[in-house]
């Protein structure tokens, strides 16, 4: 009864305390004279539906203050880099800047991000092929549903995956797929198999053992990620396959050739089979995919638009101009940076599920922005969500099942130390990254034994603390994810000591803690 406990109160303090309580509440006849007035008073208030005392909501001043500040530090925040970048432009203009639209002037662009140019420079190829596709499947469903149809759409995919990625790259992947599928899946007709080959291959990419495909470095790297890609899909496909039954070639053939999963999306195969067979049983909704449209195309303009004043991504690998700014500009390019990587997979994700929807598929949702996640758990649950159903059924689950021990904390440490293991092979096995990744691995760590000390001691924790003040809480222990956050970035480039960034605590505190409080209370 109102998060605290009447015997531990004198039965005077406890009536004063009810009775302030219950002066707006109609009168009850007290159903005996000599009944216990306390008793009574408590469970005449506990009917009362007081809402924000039953939901432990914040109060309205406090949600106003927290908007206020949250996005008075945003605009500061982009105000920082802006100054920034127009202060050391000259310093940054060189090969890593192209020319902007024409419609700005002579303003130039920050081209450095390697995946956002290579996603705007074969734009209009991809909306092209993806129209090919969403026809050839669009006239195959009424012309003839059957398992022609199927082979003349994986060839029809086959032909557009050719034309985005070139000759030499889907011949790689056609070797490998025949591999998996005849000797691990048919032969050896053991998971384990496919999980080696997909580690040799994967070993074989972060040692360049392949050589530099084509004739640049954008050529190279969408064949590193088109493999990576696919090496999932074996993955998934061989796991089904030895736990459900033998699966036909045409299957494993569409699976691998369909489009808009190609590359981008992860999807388990279990997945992609129930979206293939339910995917006509219902109507497509075009207005949602009309509405989809026109924001990619709004998000898409909107970010290469602010590549032409804050140059983060320049800013970033520049350690000599990083160490001359003051500390509020530094967390703002941390800051900054986090932004404009979440826009940059609103666009690239959202590409491919527009037209996976156009199909009658459900793709993955998508990624949540980062400035709204109070736990680091979260991050990886809910940006790449397709990568996190990968992990938490084909590793995750399945080892922390394996492992014996009656501690469930050990077991589920145990897989989670593999699946971060596998998160550094997979994104290139590099040493900025295994530190990347085990800083994530520590975060998820210490989160979970702060779930596990709540779980023990809630009661204590409903009793003294309530719910309101772990809303508190959990705002600021969103201040330890964006340090970590800061600090990430930096890890990756080898150019700045993590201590710098522990002084600027209070400086994301007052931004962190304001949007926590607000938005944990009006969440989208």
């Amino acid at each position: 009864f109102l998060n605290f406990k009447l015997h531990e109160k004198s039965a005077l303090s406890a009536e004063r305390s009810l009775k302030k309580i219950t002066k707006r509440l109609p009168e009850i006849p007290c159903p005996a004279p000599n009944a216990d007035k306390i008793t009574f008073m408590a469970k005449k208030f506990s009917a009362y539906n007081v809402r924000h005392i039953e939901n432990d909501e914040l109060p309205t001043w406090e949600i106003v203050i927290s908007f206020v500040v949250w996005i008075s530090n945003i605009v500061y925040a982009f105000y920082n880099v802006y100054y920034a970048s127009l202060i050391f432009k000259n310093r940054l203009y060189g090969g890593d800047f192209e020319p902007g639209w024409s419609i700005l002037g002579h303003i130039r662009k920050d081209s450095t991000d390697i995946e956002w140019k290579h996603f705007t420079n074969r734009l209009y190829k991809l909306v092209f092929c993806f129209v090919i596709h969403s026809a050839s499947y669009k006239g195959l469903d009424y012309a003839s549903p059957s398992e022609t149809a199927k082979i003349v759409v994986s060839v029809v995919d086959l032909g557009l995956l050719v034309v985005i990625h070139g000759y030499y790259a889907i011949f790689i992947q056609v070797i490998h797929g025949l591999v998996v599928y005849l000797i691990c899946i048919k032969l050896i007709r053991r998971e384990i198999a496919t999980w080696l080959f997909a580690g040799l291959v994967f070993y074989c990419l972060s040692a360049h053992w392949y050589g530099k495909y084509g004739t640049n470095d954008f050529e190279y790297y969408d064949f590193q990620v088109l493999l990576s890609y696919k090496l999932l899909q074996f993955v998934s496909f061989a796991s089904y396959t030895c736990k459900n039954g033998d699966q036909t070639f045409l299957a494993f053939f569409h699976y691998c050739c369909y489009f808009p999963y190609s590359t981008v999306l992860i999807v388990n195969y279990k997945d992609y089979k129930e979206q293939i067979e339910n995917r006509l049983k219902s109507p497509i909704n075009y207005r949602k995919c009309i509405f989809l449209a026109l924001r990619l195309i709004f998000w898409v303009s909107f970010l290469d638009f602010l590549l032409h004043f804050f140059y983060v991504h320049s800013l970033m690998p520049s350690a000599e101009i990083l160490r001359k700014v003051n500390l509020p500009t530094l967390c703002s390019i941390g800051y900054i940076t986090g932004q404009i990587f979440h826009m940059k997979y609103v666009c690239i994700f959202g590409l491919n599920s527009l037209f996976a929807f156009l199909d009658g598929m459900q793709p993955p949702w998508p990624p949540i922005c980062i400035s709204r996640v109070a736990f680091y758990a979260n991050m990886w649950r809910y940006f790449d969500r397709g990568l996190y159903s990968f992990l938490l059924n084909h590793i995750f689950i399945p080892l922390s099942n394996k492992f014996r021990g009656n501690l469930e904390f050990l077991r589920q440490f145990s897989a989670a130390a593999i699946c971060f293991s596998f998160i550094w092979l997979w994104h290139g096995a590099e040493s900025n990254l295994f530190c990347w990744s085990i800083m994530n691995f520590v975060q998820i760590i210490l989160e979970k034994f702060g779930k596990l000390f709540a779980k023990n001691n809630q009661v204590f924790i409903e009793t003294h603390i309530t719910k309101i003040w772990c809303l508190r809480f959990e705002s600021m222990w969103s201040v330890r994810n964006q340090l970590d956050n800061l600090t990430k970035p930096l890890y990756k480039f080898q150019i700045i000591p993590k201590k710098l960034f522990l002084r600027s605590s209070m400086f994301i505190l007052t931004f962190q803690v304001a949007q926590k409080r607000a938005m944990s209370t009006l969440s989208v």
